[in-house]
């Protein structure tokens, strides 16, 4: 037996599956059988990375929001502040490696951050979790951002696909255009994840977990 077939023994099947599904999609391995991604296969996955969905927990509903900066506090009644904390100091580091090795991350207009793309793909897998994102929309986002990340990186910048903006955004922007005031476009090209993210973002989780 493999130390890989070794270290699989106590990993539940849907915490297996979760990672394959991911790293098929980003295309670093090649699944030999379909799995498909719903809510409650995320959920067991994440919990046995040590998340607690608690919808009483304070901060909690803040799952439903689209932007890193709203969903911080859902996150960190899931995880836990620390953790959360430690993931984006880790993403900084790994964006730092990245570029040192010659490799370009684009950055958000206004804040000027890199890592925002890392964090989205943590974001809204636990929202996902919580069921507060839809299979569709989840199973979308995450497509376009990983192959977005790949375009990015190739120079293939007209590649890079659109999304259409979350529901909770979409209900503020309705509101706006409501009372006459001037809307953002409700399409975009969201924050991508650059080659080689998902894998090492897979293992980051579960040595996370032993630093508790």
């Amino acid at each position: 037996m493999s130390e890989r077939d070794k270290d699989n023994r106590d990993v539940p099947q849907e915490a297996q599956d979760f990672n394959e599904w991911f790293l098929g999609l980003s295309g670093e391995k090649v699944l030999g059988r379909e799995i498909k991604m719903t809510p409650e296969l995320a959920r067991t996955a994440l919990e046995f990375y040590g998340a607690e969905f608690n919808p009483e927990i304070e901060g909690y509903p803040a799952l439903s929001e689209y932007s890193n900066l709203e969903r911080r506090p859902g996150m960190d009644a899931v995880w836990g502040r620390n953790r959360v904390s430690a993931f984006n100091t880790w993403t900084n580091w790994w964006a730092e490696h990245y570029e040192a090795a010659g490799g370009t991350l684009p950055k958000l207009d206004k804040s000027g951050k890199n890592t925002s793309g890392m964090r989205q793909i943590f974001g809204e897998t636990t929202s996902f979790a919580a069921g507060l994102v839809t299979e569709d929309e989840f199973v979308e986002r995450t497509r376009i951002r990983i192959n977005n990340g790949i375009a990015y990186a190739e120079g293939r910048l007209g590649d890079r696909e659109e999304i259409e903006t979350s529901q909770s955004k979409k209900a503020r922007l309705e509101a706006a255009a409501a009372r006459g005031e001037k809307t953002e476009p409700r399409m975009f090209r969201p924050s991508s994840v650059p080659p080689g993210f998902i894998k090492e973002w897979l293992n980051w989780l579960p040595t996370s977990a032993e630093e508790e």
